[in-house]
Formats: C-alpha cells, sequence, structure tokens
C-alpha cells in the first residue's frame, strides 16, 4: 500500500476551532520553477484544540476571505483533505479544501 492511499479523518485530526491568521498566493509552477500566474491562496490557520499547532490549506481559485494586519478570523473550511508526504526531514501534512467560511467564535463554558 502506498503512504498516498491512506485517507485521513480531516475534521477529527484538526479540531472544529480554526482560527486564521495568513492569506498568501499560491503560485502555478511550470518544469519546476514558480511562475507569476496565481492559481488559489493559501490559509494559515491555527488548531486551538492542538496546541495552537498550525496548518496551512491551499484553496484553488479567487480570494475567499482578506485578512488585515494582526487581525485573526474563526473559519470553517469545506471538503477539507489532508494527505501525508514524505521529504528528507520526515512525513509532512499537505492540506486542500473546496472553500473557507468566517464563522462565529465558538462559545466557552462557564
Amino acid at each position: 500500500m502506498d503512504i498516498k492511499d491512506v485517507v485521513i479523518d480531516a475534521y477529527k485530526t484538526v479540531g472544529t476551532e480554526l482560527l486564521l491568521v495568513g492569506v498568501a498566493p499560491s503560485y502555478a509552477y511550470e518544469d519546476g520553477k514558480r511562475t507569476d500566474k496565481i492559481v488559489g491562496y493559501k490559509y494559515e490557520i491555527v488548531l486551538l484544540q492542538h496546541a495552537y499547532d498550525k496548518v496551512s490549506v491551499k484553496i484553488e481559485g479567487d480570494l475567499r476571505i482578506e485578512l488585515q494586519e494582526n487581525e485573526a478570523v474563526f473559519v470553517a473550511l469545506e471538503n477539507l483533505t489532508l494527505t501525508p508526504y514524505w521529504t528528507p526531514q520526515g512525513y509532512r501534512i499537505s492540506a486542500s479544501a473546496s472553500d473557507i467560511k468566517p464563522v462565529n467564535p465558538p462559545k466557552k463554558a462557564g
């Protein structure tokens, strides 16, 4: 079995409290070199339920959410997919989704 065939329950892995803290363009590559063509955006998300780990989620197409400097927004992801891959530094996770939307902050117990 190939590692690429492993299916990960993405929503159980990242949790439900997702905080968008950054957005950057994602560029097309030709012959292994980056072009100036923007094909989507990478959304940097803090996973509050996982010791503030971060994941960068790529979404193809137009910019969905624009952040102001030092702004953070709670979000929900649609059709989130996590794919493991190998690098010389060890296994990494690639994340993609079909959409991202702002949501209300989670309610705290108490």
